[in-house]
């Protein structure tokens, strides 16, 4: 399993990866060659830094199932993969299968220039419609057309509690989960600075989790026909029916600005990154921590001395059951000049079977598809457990800025969040940020 550090870098990038139009590239050839054999039993496989455990993983089933392929590898580093691991992925070298952040320019830039392959048939030969479920399988698509396949899951906007602290104080834990209201979180983070603690303890300088609340709470906010036209406007085949500028959006931002002035963060927020806020949580100096599905490694590793429980952040609209917030912008995605396409599709249908998913667990990721057995889940820690088992039975979201183009999503929400919680800025002012982001971005190449 890799460093819980790792993952939670791996996630920090996987919120900027939108945002990055060029950074340092490292592509270092492993198990020898650079992939530009014509042979058709050799198979190039990109592996981004930190995901090596997990894509040696699907490796070793792939050639199981695929006995006398030679694959070999090359890694992209975390700050490359959204940006100038373009050049990389269009170019005569470019690998047979290639990480692809579905919120990045990368993706957008070489879907927009033919320089992806359309995986219609992998997603038909893997059922992943099924197995990702509609919303995510939907998601996925530019126009209706798969050209990625997202490899693993990561839950996020989750808030984990100080059991013991909260018994103590007599606070009643939230029920089934789910803070019920503002209300509810606003009572129990008094109870807390009244006892000398601080409330939810978040990490905004490392520029994503101010936008990742928009993610939760715009389920709120939003119809489900909104919520959906929200993930998939960017793409111009989808007539925009819910704009930026609608109470549904500017509501879910309006909510963030509410919990900051009613001091439900703890004090000097906005300076802190994701390991200081983690910090403050493990020393108890804050009862609550906003995090991910890859925390409890981290505080675990971290050294954390009491037992904690995880609940999601609560609705807008009061009665709106809240789902967990997934990110599945890990994806793997074939290059038009790839030398081996068909080898690299069965690489990937491997990758997303049954086998191929289950293997995630043992090496710090978690499946993207449905189906794979609960006794592949038993070496996860029993709040990410929990987690998976209420997505089980309750469903789960899809992020809005886990999905859309950073250039219309987190890349641009984030600092404005940022500077509305500081005081400069308004949920309309956003909200027509990213409005005018959007029909920029539908517009250019018209």
């Amino acid at each position: 399993m890799p460093s819980p550090i790792v993952r939670r870098r791996t996630l920090r990038w996987i919120a900027l990866a939108g945002a990055l139009a060029a950074g340092s590239l490292s592509l270092v050839a492993c198990s020898g060659g650079s992939g530009s054999s014509g042979d058709s039993k050799t198979l190039v496989v990109q592996i981004q830094t930190g995901q090596e455990p997990e894509v040696n993983g699907f490796i070793t089933v792939f050639k199981k199932q695929n006995p006398g392929v030679t694959v070999k590898t090359t890694s992209v580093s975390q700050t490359a993969k959204g940006g100038t691991n373009l050049q990389v992925i269009t170019s005569s070298n470019a690998p047979d299968v290639a990480i692809v952040p579905t919120n990045s320019e990368a993706y957008t830039k070489a879907v927009d220039g033919k320089q992806l392959l359309p995986l219609t048939d992998v997603y038909r030969a893997s059922d992943l419609q099924k197995r990702y479920g509609d919303a995510l399988a939907n998601s996925l698509k530019t126009d209706g057309v798969p050209y990625v396949v997202s490899f693993d899951s990561t839950l996020y906007s989750i808030v984990y509690y100080n059991t013991g602290l909260f018994a103590k104080l007599g606070i009643t834990p939230p029920a089934n989960h789910r803070f019920a209201s503002l209300a509810e979180l606003k009572t129990d983070v008094d109870a807390l600075k009244a006892a000398g603690h601080q409330g939810l303890s978040i990490g905004p300088a490392d520029k994503f989790q101010a936008s990742w609340m928009i993610d939760a709470f715009l389920q709120s906010t939003a119809t489900p026909s909104e919520y959906q036209n929200y993930l998939s406007s960017w793409q111009k085949d989808t007539k925009v029916t819910a704009k930026f500028t609608d109470p549904a959006f500017t509501k879910a931002v309006g909510m963030i600005q509410t919990m900051g002035k009613e001091g439900i963060f703890q004090n000097g927020f906005l300076g802190m990154n994701v390991a200081q806020s983690e910090a403050t949580f493990i020393q108890q100096q804050s009862g609550m921590l906003l995090d991910g599905s890859f925390s409890p490694a981290v505080l675990q590793k971290d050294g954390i001395g009491f037992d904690y429980d995880w609940a999601l952040l609560p609705p807008v609209t009061p009665g709106t059951q809240m789902k967990v917030s997934t990110y599945n912008g890990n994806a793997y995605a074939i290059p038009a000049k790839a030398k081996n396409p068909s080898l690299a599709k069965k690489f990937l249908e491997s990758m997303m079977s049954v086998d191929g998913q289950a293997t995630t667990v043992s090496n710090g990721g978690i499946p993207a598809v449905n189906d794979v057995p609960q006794s592949a889940y038993a070496s996860l820690l029993p709040q990410v457990r929990s987690e998976l088992d209420d997505i089980a039975a309750n469903g789960s979201a899809p992020g809005w800025t886990s999905v859309v183009p950073g250039g219309i999503g987190q890349q641009l929400v984030d600092p404005l969040v940022q500077e509305m919680l500081n005081g400069n800025g308004s949920p309309e002012s956003i909200g027509r940020a990213a409005q005018d982001a959007l029909e920029k971005f539908r517009s250019s190449g018209d």
